[in-house]
């Protein structure tokens, strides 16, 4: 189904076909049982689901976006809305998102570009890797990332002001092997608990800011400075 230039409010379904939207505004929702959801152009709110298929978001801005698939990748691309995306088994990928984010991917990777906005990124098992790029301090850039079972890795702006509190719990398997690495730095220290080895490094940087923090169960945490 392709759908272009929708001006008014619109509910849109079908039982099991891809679905194509370039160029709409106002409210939309949309939902497939079983198809991939290409949708470009995209000013208002937007809800918009697959059972099974891909969603590709290419250029929105508006009010909020919510998309969710049940098993299959997630593509985002130059997103100036309030952000909410989930997948029970696929991957996730953004790049220039210039407002809050929440992402999370029950069985997937995580890989953000260019995010100059807050975010939360959680994968129950898969990696993740974030690159901020925000110029203006003044803007929220607070950014929680937690996953189980893969590593973290986040690349922040040389003089970005924040507090970074990072955690690391080793596996019963890994031993010793996971670790912390940051080019800033950070204080770090271990204590055990309910069995298991935590690792942690926190500490301010640049005088301190919003919140920096990162969870790995059982993977490793880096941390980089933006070059």
């Amino acid at each position: 189904m392709e759908l272009k230039n929708i001006f008014s409010e619109s509910v849109i379904n079908t039982a099991g076909g891809d679905i194509e939207l370039l160029n709409a505004k106002n409210k939309i929702e949309l939902s497939t049982a079983g198809g991939d959801l290409l949708l470009q152009k995209i000013t208002g709110s937007l809800k918009a689901q697959t059972m099974g298929g891909d969603i590709t978001l290419t250029d929105v801005q508006g009010e909020s976006v919510q998309i969710s698939t049940m098993g299959g990748d997630i593509d985002v691309e130059d997103c100036r809305s309030a952000l909410q995306i989930s997948t029970h088994g696929g991957d996730i990928e953004a790049d220039r998102l210039l407002a809050e984010a929440n992402m999370r991917t029950m069985g997937g990777e995580i890989q953000v570009t260019n995010l100059q906005a807050a975010a939360t990124a959680v994968s129950m098992g898969g990696d993740i890797s974030i690159e901020m790029t925000l110029a203006d301090f003044s803007k929220p850039h607070a950014l929680h990332a937690e996953t189980t079972g893969g590593d973290i890795k986040v690349i922040l702006p040389a003089l970005l002001p924040a507090r970074i509190l990072a955690e690391v719990r080793l596996s019963r398997r890994s031993g010793s092997r996971n670790d912390i690495y940051s080019d800033f730095p950070l204080t770090k220290s271990s204590q055990d608990e309910t069995g298991r080895k935590i690792l942690r490094s926190t500490g301010e940087i640049n005088g301190g800011g919003d919140v920096i923090e990162l969870k790995a169960d059982g993977g490793d945490i880096t941390i980089q400075k933006a070059r």
